[in-house]
């Protein structure tokens, strides 16, 4: 909507530059410039060999997303290594000193 309606403004074309594409089915614009032609996936292995740089820049940038993603979930979650580290003291610990309460219970000859 914004490359439609601001289609000279330098920041909406860094953004992206549009172009509409129907024939076949429905239509539908696609990116032919700026910013959101590198985050968009190539739509054939020829678009692939036609321009690698897409391609790489769309690798790396997916790539980057998912560690990015995955390193906040693991933040977030309290599944890191030094939560789960602390955990597995806790209920060892726990164990442990109900294993000591039993044993000072039992007769030892």
């Amino acid at each position: 909507m914004m490359a439609a309606k601001f289609s000279g403004n330098f920041f909406i074309n860094l953004l992206g530059v549009w172009a509409d594409v129907g024939g076949g089915g429905p239509a539908r614009s696609y990116p032919i410039g700026g910013i959101c032609y590198y985050l968009s996936p190539p739509e054939t292995l020829s678009h692939v060999v036609e321009d690698p740089i897409h391609a790489v820049l769309y690798i790396i940038f997916m790539l980057g997303s998912c560690a990015f993603f995955s390193k906040t979930w693991i933040e977030v979650s309290g599944s890191s290594a030094k939560d789960v580290s602390g955990s597995l003291e806790f209920y060892g610990n726990k164990k442990n000193l109900e294993n000591v309460g039993d044993c000072a219970h039992a007769d030892f000859p």
